[in-house]
């Protein structure tokens, strides 16, 4: 910022870790703008995008000089009407207009003041991301704690599978014993009835 007699406008920084951006404006005066954007790009690993624009503001400026001598002859005016008034109440409305013109003149002025430091710098603005590194490849090995683990998480799902057919038999087996019975009982009369 001092090697460009330049000033930070704006900055934010935002996100976690690897998603972090920031962003910053700058102002730098217009005869050292190039180079400072030339400094800029050889910090950068890439540059993803770059655009340049202006804006003339001659006829804002020339708007506000015309508003601003108006401003001023309407200041001559109420002040040649305030030395000529006689009762309090003229005074009052004289003065009162007076501090509105008088602010009107402030706000043109400082507009003015801001074309004019503004003019003559340049603003750039800058989006920063971090470069995308890859996550290292982790590779995977034969692992015996891993491989036993597994096995045991294997051997009790398949303990509650059977648990949990043993219990639905069960709680069945009033009625598969009924069905069961039935047919027992009729293949037993059939064999009697043959013989």
């Amino acid at each position: 910022a001092v090697k460009y007699d330049c000033y930070v406008v704006s900055s934010q920084i935002s996100g976690e870790e690897q998603e972090m951006k920031g962003y910053i404006s700058i102002r730098v005066p217009d005869d050292r703008f190039e180079s400072a954007l030339a400094e800029l790009r050889e910090l950068a690993v890439r540059v993803i995008s770059e655009s340049t624009s202006s804006r003339d503001v001659t006829e804002e400026y020339v708007d506000l000089e015309s508003r601003l001598k108006n401003a001023e002859a309407t200041e001559s005016q109420y002040l040649a009407l305030l030395q000529k008034a006689e009762n309090i109440e003229d005074i009052l409305r004289i003065y009162e207009r007076l501090s509105q013109v008088r602010s009107e003149i402030e706000q043109i002025k400082g507009r003015m003041q801001y074309l004019e430091r503004t003019s003559s710098m340049s603003l750039i603005s800058v989006s920063l991301e971090p470069q995308a590194t890859a996550k290292p490849l982790v590779r995977v090995g034969w692992n015996i704690v891993e491989i036993f683990k597994s096995a045991i998480r294997g051997l009790v799902i398949a303990g509650q599978v059977i648990g949990t057919i043993v219990i639905w038999l069960l709680i069945f087996s009033p009625i598969w014993g009924a069905i069961l019975g039935i047919i027992y009982w009729r293949l037993r009369k059939r064999k009697k009835t043959s013989i």
